[in-house]
């Protein structure tokens, strides 16, 4: 399914976004709109934000090494 037009993150993943440093507004409104923007399908928007956030911290953590 395309993600409906009232998705929002859930307490979990700000708790995980606040852990790891990451702005959970942000982030939704990224995903959100990348996912409006590529016309992406899927049955659980909220395992799909959590890779989303998960991959946000594997860049970041490159980015820094890279440094």
């Amino acid at each position: 399914i395309p993600i409906p037009v009232d998705w929002a993150p859930t307490e979990n993943h700000a708790k995980l976004a606040k852990a790891r440093g990451l702005d959970i507004g942000l982030e939704a409104a990224h995903f959100k709109g990348k996912a409006e923007e590529k016309g992406w399908v899927t049955i659980d928007w909220h395992k799909k934000f959590t890779s989303w956030m998960l991959q946000e911290i594997k860049f970041r953590q490159a980015r820094r090494a890279e440094r």
